[in-house]
């Protein structure tokens, strides 16, 4: 199975999210299965889970492993989004970081 992911980590605060339209319960919004936690530090994407990979370390991308399930359900956000397309990440070698990605099991 390939891996999933559980959580995004990003710097931003709950309050602006709210703002644009997602439901939120507490710091955390769920879109499709995928948890989105809010974090008033850091900058960007500042962190994943991801589920079904055996390494956690990928590039300098701050990522952990998580047996959790997916999301029992999404509430229904006043926006309309209802999935995540994907995940956007910088890196200063990019050959580098999509062999480490693809090496975990990840489809890029």
């Amino acid at each position: 199975m390939p891996p999933t992911l559980d959580e995004l980590v990003v710097a931003d605060s709950p309050a602006a999210w709210s703002a644009l339209g997602f439901e939120l319960d507490g710091d955390t919004c769920v879109v499709g299965g995928v948890r989105i936690r809010l974090a008033d530090a850091g900058r960007g994407l500042a962190g994943w889970s991801l589920r079904g990979v055996e390494a956690a370390d990928l590039d300098g991308l701050a990522t952990t492993r998580s047996e959790r399930g997916a999301p029992e359900e999404a509430p229904a956000h006043p926006n309309g989004i209802v999935a995540l397309d994907h995940v956007v990440a910088i890196s200063p070698d990019l050959d580098r970081t999509v062999a480490v990605l693809e090496a975990a099991g990840l489809d890029l």
